[in-house]
């Protein structure tokens, strides 16, 4: 993880992948520890106003699709809900 201008990045050592976000992204990646995807969006509601439910709702599930798609984090499904976690291929840039 790297910080530059307000933004962050997330790079997988492993795959030489990228990802670049802002502090909510990285506020997600954080919560991204076992949690389902219900539960992350409700603690990251949780920390910002009301107003902003939807589109926190939208910002977070973008945010997983892409960290998945990157393999920074691995999706494990579960019953009704996916958990996620993070994998161990992340380091600081």
């Amino acid at each position: 993880m790297s910080r530059e201008k307000g933004n962050i990045f997330l790079f997988n050592t492993v795959n030489g992948q990228l990802l670049v976000t802002n502090s909510t992204g990285f506020n997600i990646f954080n919560l991204c520890n076992g949690a389902n995807t219900e539960e992350i969006m409700n603690t990251l509601i949780a920390q910002y106003s009301a107003d902003t439910k939807n589109s926190l709702r939208k910002e977070c599930l973008y945010f997983l699709k892409e960290a998945k798609r990157l393999n920074l984090i691995s999706i494990k499904l579960g019953g009704k809900n996916e958990e996620k976690e993070k994998t161990k291929k992340m380091e600081k840039a």
